[in-house]
């Protein structure tokens, strides 16, 4: 039971996670294909153990309706997140009425079929079917794979902090004692070369290091991408001042009193130069930020053209400000102006953000389409996933889209 559990929630979840656009279509046919998912694992769970098969399907179904309510981000999401109130309410309930369906025909066939045997460990040979592995087999494989998963990823993470380095420098712009930590590919020590540089904001979180880096060097691996230094800047605290916008208006009215240009002062003019001038980096600088660290990385792209080749925006709180749009118009123009270095990528990605913050995403991705550069390509995306868990698609995407460009 528990391999059918893993392998098709697993997949359930992949299909819930996909990328995806607004439309009935796209909704109709992701709720048709997860129904269909889950009906064959709570079949397989019927007919390959012992139990009754209400009993044997059901477990499947909560389960699949648990790791959905994960996914949506709890019941305060429902309907007002992104996707439509009846999109949500059926997601909710399709697994459970895929294992309640399984089991009610099940229970018909077996009833009004008398050559189906009650010996449900065992498939006719008459219907071409070959016999599947034990459920005994199958847990050994799945535990084997499971364990040989888990002791790879021990060492793999073991080397990336073994190759990361704690940076602090006094910042005479902001004042006070900054933090990063920079997280260098495996052979650099043993190598000459120079790489580029990913900045990270908010790095003091889990998914701004370690998982920022795990990706590149998965993608590196792959050869998509070259391998790349991360630097992950610790926000301590202060991403509200640092990241948010001086002089500015929310949607709601509220003033804003960041100050997100000082902070870019930071950025080039005390900690760039001076991971420069302690590590082998490159020509190529990448940016990349969540939330108020996208409203960052945006305001980046629009008002300090030549800092960095690449800016990654996960899930951009625009709605944080009233000059996020017009700002973007300008700056994709002002990007390909005399003096600035061209061929910049910009990528935005949302997920199941709704409301004014979907509202201000989406003129934000009109504003990108009518206002094409040459200079500039752009890569926006949308994925059925919570805004704390936007970045794990959003680096592997970005990242080897910024390359592929």
């Amino acid at each position: 039971m528990i391999s059918w559990f893993s392998a098709f929630n697993l997949l359930g979840v992949f299909i819930d996670v996909a990328p995806y656009t607004q439309s009935n279509s796209f909704y109709l046919s992701e709720i048709t294909l997860t129904f269909l998912v889950y009906l064959l694992g709570s079949f397989l769970a019927i007919k390959y153990t012992s139990f009754h098969p209400f009993i044997a399907a059901i477990p499947i179904g909560i389960s699949g309706l648990i790791f959905y309510y994960i996914e949506l981000g709890g019941l305060d999401c429902l309907g007002v997140c992104g996707m439509p109130f009846w999109y949500d309410l059926v997601s909710f309930f399709k697994h459970v009425l895929a294992s309640v369906f399984a089991s009610a025909l099940y229970i018909f066939t077996k009833r009004s079929n008398k050559v189906l045997k009650s010996n449900t460990n065992k498939v006719s040979r008459s219907n071409g079917v070959s016999k599947l592995p034990s459920m005994q087999s199958v847990i050994i494989v799945f535990s084997i794979f499971t364990a040989s998963t888990l002791i790879l990823g021990k060492l793999f993470f073991a080397n990336i902090a073994a190759n990361a380095t704690k940076v602090t420098l006094y910042s005479e712009i902001l004042k006070e004692q900054r933090n990063v930590t920079v997280f260098v590919p495996s052979g650099y020590s043993e190598s000459d070369k120079s790489y580029d540089v990913l900045y990270t904001l908010d790095g003091e979180n889990l998914q701004h290091n370690i998982l920022a880096v795990a990706t590149a060097r998965v993608l590196a691996y792959v050869n998509s991408t070259p391998e790349i230094i991360v630097v992950a800047i610790d926000g301590q605290g202060q991403r509200a001042r640092d990241y948010r916008l001086k002089d500015t208006v929310d949607v709601f009215g509220n003033e804003s009193s960041g100050e997100a240009s000082r902070f870019h002062d930071f950025l080039d003019n005390e900690l760039i130069p001076n991971i420069a001038k302690s590590f082998r980096t490159g020509e190529r600088k990448i940016i990349a930020g969540h939330s108020y660290g996208g409203l960052f990385t945006a305001y980046s792209f629009t008002t300090h053209n030549n800092s960095f080749d690449g800016y990654f925006s996960f899930s951009p709180s625009f709605q944080d400000s009233n000059t996020s749009i017009a700002s973007f118009i300008n700056g994709l123009t002002t990007h390909s102006s005399t003096g600035i270095k061209n061929n910049k990528f910009i990528y935005l990605n949302l997920g199941l953000e709704g409301g004014v913050m979907r509202q201000s995403f989406k003129e934000v991705e009109v504003a990108i389409d009518e206002n094409r550069v040459n200079e500039i390509t752009s890569k926006v995306s949308y994925f059925s996933l919570p805004h704390a868990l936007i970045m794990i698609p959003g680096y592997f995407e970005a990242l080897a889209e910024f390359y592929r460009k």
